[in-house]
């Protein structure tokens, strides 16, 4: 039996994920949006799809449910897993937008009982994160890893139902294009198939216990920080950027063992 995880390893970890987000998703939006604005790849079909604003409220709701699937009680293995997956859907998706960005090509229309939801997704989902999705891609993650904590097939098709829906609502409020969707899902699936807790990877082991977790996210605060001051003030802080954020990855998988003690370190 595997041993529990805290909740504050959990709170952690998903402080570390929401970091990092931030970081680099904000970073290359920001870099993309400097230069000629990128093209969009869209069905003919997809311009009959309508705009139903009913559907904000599921593509919303993913939020929360990142939020439960990290605080729900689960062992460390099961922990390691969920991070491991996560880091790569962020990293491979994010190095997509960077090297074949696509922008959304739909004009919304105005709405009356949700505006508010509109403006609070325009704020945290910037215009060129279209393929794969990342919205697809953590749905299919959280799908997955709440259905294999549930013996129930009832509930399991429920969760399949609920989170079918916030998939497709990327589409029905004007966020998607099909082809972010099906690449989206796509991404989701295959961390899903690579990475679980038969697999033999290193890096599940070595991702960092809690007191080396603070100090990688000092490193990545910094590297944040270097970043706003890159793009508004001189774009040789992007030295300082890798610095720091290589200084924090290399503690979260213990490439580098951080030693916070005043006592020398034993040999052998």
């Amino acid at each position: 039996m595997h041993n529990k995880s805290s909740i504050k390893i959990r709170l952690l970890w998903l402080l570390y994920l929401l970091l990092l987000f931030i970081t680099l998703y904000g970073s290359v939006n920001q870099y993309i949006s400097l230069g000629t604005p990128p093209n969009s790849f869209v069905f003919e079909w997809e311009k009959h799809i309508p705009f139903i604003e009913e559907f904000i409220i599921p593509y919303i709701a993913l939020y929360p449910m990142v939020l439960l699937t990290f605080l729900l009680p689960q062992s460390n293995l099961e922990l390691k897993v969920l991070l491991l997956r996560s880091f790569v859907i962020i990293f491979f998706s994010i190095s997509v937008f960077l090297l074949f960005p696509l922008q959304f090509s739909f004009e919304k229309p105005q709405v009356d009982n949700f505006s508010w939801f509109i403006t609070a997704i325009e704020m945290v989902d910037y215009p060129y994160n279209q393929a794969p999705s990342l919205h697809v891609s953590f749905s299919v993650l959280l799908g997955v890893t709440l259905a294999k904590r549930v013996q129930s097939w009832w509930i399991n098709s429920l969760l399949a139902l609920w989170f079918s829906t916030i998939t497709i609502s990327t589409l029905f409020v004007y966020q998607h294009h099909f082809i972010d969707v099906i690449t989206g899902a796509l991404v989701g699936f295959l961390s899903c198939y690579f990475i679980d807790s038969s697999s033999k990877i290193g890096v599940l082991k070595g991702l960092t216990k809690a007191k080396d977790l603070k100090i990688a996210l000092l490193y990545l605060m910094g590297s944040l920080f270097a970043v706003v001051l890159c793009f508004h003030v001189s774009v040789w802080f992007v030295w300082v950027f890798f610095c720091l954020f290589g200084c924090s990855l290399g503690v979260v998988f213990g490439v580098w063992k951080v030693n916070l003690s005043s006592k020398p370190i034993p040999k052998g």
